[in-house]
């Protein structure tokens, strides 16, 4: 890897940055960022009109909550996982991510990173 990356998609992502002194700190920030986003709902439309022109008027909308928050797309568990990692990010270091993505089945048992490219194959 040459640098921070420029997405990090998963939480073995943010396991790697964190065991990497380099990028702790920028990986703490985008940490802190996930956790402070605030996705966990979402506004619906329950009904509406629409005037003469097609445009929507008297909408009426219902607040839900949001199936898919950042936090979840990303493999955490809950808001309060990535609180956790936060709190724990000085305290990570590379065998306790090692330990942490073969327990989620990320690491191989020959210790390679098993990253899957898509629904058919998987890069090793």
């Amino acid at each position: 890897m040459r640098g921070y990356p420029k997405v990090i998609a998963t939480k073995a992502d943010f396991l790697y940055l964190l065991a990497m002194p380099e990028y702790k700190d920028q990986a703490l920030a985008d940490l802190k960022a996930i956790y402070e986003l605030q996705d966990d709902t979402m506004e619906v439309v329950k009904s509406s009109d629409t005037d003469d022109q097609g445009k929507m008027v008297n909408v009426i909308t219902e607040t839900v909550p949001a199936p898919m928050p950042k936090w979840r797309r990303m493999g955490f568990e809950s808001r309060q996982d990535v609180l956790d990692l936060y709190g724990a990010g000085d305290h990570v270091g590379t065998e306790q991510a090692i330990t942490a993505l073969k327990a989620e089945g990320k690491l191989m048992k020959d210790g390679k990173l098993n990253v899957v490219l898509s629904p058919l194959r998987t890069l090793e």
